[in-house]
């Protein structure tokens, strides 16, 4: 009933929002109104088979956001875009709300299991195998698409490109239209700003973009933590909950691109400072820490000018450099702890310890990628031949200052103060210093069976330097069945490499790593049909999908007396569901699109259904323009059917129905004004804490959120 009520409230929000329709006008294309309906350029994809190919054709699942998506939507950030993908919701964890991108609902703790590329570059940290500790929010101005896989990739992109990949193609030098300035202001204390300049330096040409993101990202709170339960078992009052959610930060992007034929060149900076803990590092609130990172990227790129033994030969060279630091407070002032007779909180022996400045930690990750790949391509006859090879090199540093653990407490102690102790350095640091060589090599060949009839298939071999090799193969049929319709039969194995955390991971209280661990894979075989109405005014795609993960990594309980859990390949997961959307021009002012996402995915040992993962997604967006001038997006977001782990009693994480609207005015000199409302209803929106429940209202998402903002095109 609810989602009816909704649907209803988002009819009203569109028909009264403007009178009437703009009239056609002779000569006047949806392109023209901001409106294309999806049969350009934005209909073709590289992200298949590292070629451009058109969605329809493409030999995958595939989704595409353009810039005019971007614009038309009002949204800020890469998570809020994701959240429109047939199949994607865009979770979070409780520790600093990083984001969770769940693929068909494959979710855990850090979301290893999506690779993220921007530009062709990964941006995984092999820490915990998500896209860093204090990722903090990742603006858009500076992006000219957004290209999604929903399944496996791993025999294209290698590890990680498991669930699913998402490339983030930012502004090239070559792109006209592109120079100006944005900025907005807004609820929680927002303010945004975008810089984009093109220019020329003799044969190259440039392009430098500038972007700053600052916000405190909510008001909501959270009535209970994990400090509220001991408290209430040892009759302390330490708690800081009720109590805000920390999503204060700030974000600087800074990239630079040139070009000229043949030849690429890359430059970005990703800064984030003073990022706010979110929920707390260990489900305690935690109003004083805070993190910062910085990321630094370097391209080079080469294509051959002719071909080059019969097909053209494409060379990359990267190094992207990342580091991040974080002080917490793992547990608030005036904690009173069971700490071990080796220092660590919950472990056996030692007594309890009064931290009257809080359990505080200032762990740092500091890790450097080199990569260096050839692809050549061969195109003849009804061949299509992709030959690749490369390797990377990755070496990361950890460092570490905390008042708990091994070398540091011995269990003894009545009062602890403040005071940190570096542990950098000394076997007490919680990850030793490594370093991972990888080695790989692909073969695809794209093959025209017949005129109708188009078979790709690809073969991807990885040696890693500590957990040995890999295959992953692909088969995908590609069937013309009619003018306008194409089935799709596809099949692929993936994999995700074990992060560090689970290989090396030590002197924690609650997790130890495990160097014999082997890498997750999946297989998944997909059916799917797309289909184009004749008069172009229509265009529709649905598709079934089963999968199978084995040696799922998961953090095992180790025989007693230990409290610790160590990683271990224990499990098995199956899935499957459905997908479906549809995009329909009403008229030459008014555009329908909608997609609707059902999966059932369950523990193949326990029969239980995987927690926290929708099982029910819903999305509806009217895009128009009306006889005024104004354009206006309105979306509807419906979340639903998300089950707890066996172990946690708590019941069922709440539905929650979303509407987004935005308005954009043209105004004289080229501005443009654009207000932008986030849950425009303010309904509660609750993403699931970790069972079995240390935070057991779940986490909040934010309320209803003004943006205004001004964009000047020159």
């Amino acid at each position: 009933m609810r989602i009816v009520l909704h649907a209803l409230a988002f009819a009203w929000v569109v028909f009264v929002a403007g009178a009437v329709p703009a009239a056609a006008q002779p000569g006047l294309s949806l392109a023209d109104l901001g409106l294309d309906l999806g049969f350009g350029d934005e209909e073709f994809v590289s992200i298949a088979t590292g070629r451009r190919q058109a969605v329809a054709a493409a030999p995958a699942v595939a989704t595409v956001l353009t810039r005019d998506d971007l614009t038309a939507m009002g949204v800020l950030t890469l998570e809020e875009a994701l959240e429109t993908v047939p199949g994607l919701h865009a979770s979070i964890s409780a520790a600093g709300y990083g984001p969770i991108y769940l693929f068909r609902g494959i979710r855990t703790r850090f979301n290893p299991q999506v690779l993220l590329l921007v530009d062709g570059e990964p941006v995984t940290h092999a820490y915990v195998g998500d896209r860093g500790q204090v990722w903090g929010r990742m603006p858009v101005a500076a992006i000219e698409r957004i290209e999604i896989i929903r399944g496996p990739g791993s025999a294209l992109y290698g590890a990680d490109a498991f669930a699913g990949v998402i490339h983030v193609h930012t502004v090239s030098a070559a792109e006209d239209g592109r120079d100006g300035v944005s900025l907005w202001a807004g609820g929680f204390d927002t303010r945004y700003a975008a810089l984009g300049e093109g220019f020329q330096v003799g044969a190259w040409r440039g392009r430098l973009s500038l972007e700053y993101l600052e916000s405190d990202g909510t008001r909501e709170r959270i009535a209970r933590d994990a400090q509220s339960l001991f408290d209430e078992l040892l009759g302390t009052n330490a708690s800081q909950a009720p109590g805000r959610v920390r999503l204060d930060g700030r974000s600087q992007e800074l990239r630079l691109v040139l070009e000229r034929p043949h030849w690429r060149l890359r430059a970005g900076f990703q800064g984030r400072e003073d990022v706010g803990t979110g929920a707390g590092a260990a489900q305690a609130l935690d109003p004083f820490g805070e993190g910062r990172a910085r990321r630094v990227t370097l391209q080079a790129g080469y294509d051959s000018e002719r071909r080059w033994a019969a097909g053209r030969l494409r060379v990359d060279a990267s190094v992207f450099d990342v580091e991040h630091q974080t002080r917490l407070w793992l547990f608030p002032p005036d904690s009173v702890l069971p700490v071990g007779a080796d220092g660590n909180i919950g472990t056996p022996g030692g007594g309890l310890v009064w931290f009257t400045d809080g359990v505080i930690g200032a762990p740092g990750v500091a890790e450097n990628h080199r990569r260096l790949r050839a692809q050549w391509v061969y195109e003849g006859g009804r061949h299509v031949v992709t030959l690749g090879a490369g390797g990377e090199q990755l070496e990361l540093t950890a460092s570490e200052r905390k008042n708990f653990g091994p070398g540091i407490l011995d269990g003894s102690e009545a009062v602890v103060d403040g005071r940190l102790t570096v542990v950098t350095g000394t076997p007490y640091v919680f990850l030793p210093d490594v370093e991972r060589r990888l080695a790989y090599a692909y073969l695809q060949d794209e093959w025209n069976l017949a005129p109708d009839w188009d078979l790709t298939a690809g073969l991807r071999y990885d040696r890693y330097s500590d957990f040995g090799d890999t295959v992953n193969p692909r088969l995908a049929l590609v069937w013309q069945a009619t003018h306008a319709g194409t089935v799709k039969l596809l099949y692929g194995r993936a994999f995700r490499a074990p992060s560090f955390v689970e290989l090396y991971n030590m002197n924690n209280p609650v997790v130890v790593g495990n160097p014999d661990l082997e890498p997750e894979t999946i297989d998944t075989l997909e059916l799917a049909y797309h289909h184009v109405a004749p008069d172009g005014r229509w265009q529709g795609s649905v598709n079934a999908f089963g999968y199978r993960m084995r040696d799922v990594i998961r953090f095992v309980q180790d025989p007693p007396p230990a409290f610790t859990q160590t990683a271990q390949n224990a499990g098995r997961i199956d899935g499957h569901g459905l997908e479906a959307e549809v995009s329909w021009r009403v008229s030459e002012s008014w555009r329908l699109r909608a997609n609707v996402a059902w999966q059932n995915s369950e523990d193949a040992f326990t029969g239980a259904q995987v927690a926290d993962a929708p099982g029910w997604q819903f999305y509806l967006r009217f895009d128009g323009r009306f006889a005024s001038g104004v354009e206006l997006d309105v979306q509807l977001n419906h979340v639903a059917d998300r089950r707890r782990a066996p172990d946690d009693p708590r019941p069922p994480v709440p539905d929650y129905s979303d509407v987004d609207l935005a308005l954009r005015k043209p105004l004289s000199g080229g501005l443009t004004l654009i207000v932008s409302i986030q849950n425009l209803f303010d309904r509660r929106q609750l993403e699931p804490s970790p069972a079995p429940g240390q935070i057991p209202g779940d986490l909040p998402l934010h309320g209803r959120w003004l943006r205004v903002g001004i964009d000047k095109r020159w």
